[in-house]
């Protein structure tokens, strides 16, 4: 089964990190990968959202199916007739690193042959996605930081 795993240590404690990843209306903003977003960072919540990866945009569909605090995560598609073709575990976990320091590790497990086939092609593109959404996302809260 294809993954991504990336990481990424932000100079803030997680709970600024989590205000951040959890402010979904706020995506559009800072988020090179994930737009338009539609939804909340709640268990069970349904999730609506564009996939960017360059000039590649794919409407995305999900449920919530983890939101702690510590750890943010998705799955998809909604619809199970969809689930064989193609399906995604997507997440970010938030992990203490030194003090003040968060270690975020973000990543996706996918299945199905929708990705399996363009995966040496589709793969590095996620993951570069992937890497650029964590610099986003620490860039973000360092904005934060400074602008309170």
């Amino acid at each position: 089964m294809p993954s991504i795993l990336t990481t990424l240590v932000i100079d803030a404690p997680h709970e600024k990190v989590w205000s951040v990843l959890a402010d979904f209306a706020s995506y559009d903003a800072w988020n090179p990968l994930v737009r338009r977003v539609r939804g909340r960072a709640e268990v069970g919540a349904a999730l609506d959202f564009q996939l960017q990866v360059g000039p590649i945009r794919a409407p995305i569909d999900a449920r919530v199916v983890r939101a702690d605090g510590r750890e943010l995560r998705w799955e998809g598609p909604r619809r199970r007739a969809l689930s064989p073709l193609g399906r995604g575990s997507h997440y970010f976990r938030l992990e203490p690193a030194t003090e003040g320091r968060t270690r975020l590790v973000h990543g996706e497990d996918f299945g199905g042959p929708l990705f399996a086939l363009p995966w040496p092609l589709l793969g590095p593109r996620l993951e570069a996605g992937y890497a650029a959404l964590n610099r986003a996302l620490a860039d973000e809260v360092r904005r934060r930081a400074r602008a309170s």
